[in-house]
């Protein structure tokens, strides 16, 4: 995994990233502090999604292009407070490197001067599930499965928690 993540961070150097224990910290932070708001983008397939994905998150397909929705929303969130984060995430965190990335030059593009708290996952959600950390399912009950994107991919998730959209 350490290989994977050093080669996304090579591939795009101006996405921030955090680890899993980083957003844990914030996501309980959130939980006891209402002046702190965590975002949570998971840019992931649907049938991914819906095996699992960290409470909260909001789905942002992979395939999306058009990003004022989103930037409107963060941009709705960073006039709240200065105390938040959005945080994007997929399987190992290139897809959700490249959306940041992509957000990052939308937001140039629109002349916004402002700096935006946007980072991605390290890791993402293959890292969370194999440190057990807590996820939903499509129905929000607890799981501890994860869809493993493809046969080569997969291998970054341990193989007890490995759980394709034909055995929902």
């Amino acid at each position: 995994m350490f290989a994977v993540q050093s080669g996304i961070q090579l591939r795009f150097p101006s996405v921030k990233h955090i680890t899993t224990q980083q957003l844990h910290s914030w996501l309980h932070t959130s939980d006891n502090d209402p002046s702190f708001d965590v975002m949570l983008l998971d840019i992931r397939e649907e049938q991914e999604y819906q095996i699992s994905h960290i409470a909260g998150a909001v789905r942002t397909g992979p395939e999306m292009s058009d990003f004022r929705s989103i930037y409107e929303s963060i941009k709705a969130l960073a006039s709240k407070s200065e105390n938040y984060a959005i945080v994007a995430y997929c399987s190992v965190g290139y897809r959700s490197s490249a959306f940041v990335d992509k957000m990052q030059r939308y937001i140039s593009d629109t002349q916004d001067n402002k700096t935006y708290n946007i980072y991605n996952l390290e890791g993402s959600i293959f890292k969370w599930a194999n440190e057990g950390r807590s996820m939903v399912d499509r129905s929000n009950n607890i799981t501890s499965f994860v869809h493993p994107y493809n046969f080569v991919w997969g291998k970054l998730v341990s193989s007890k928690l490995r759980k394709y959209d034909n055995e929902l």
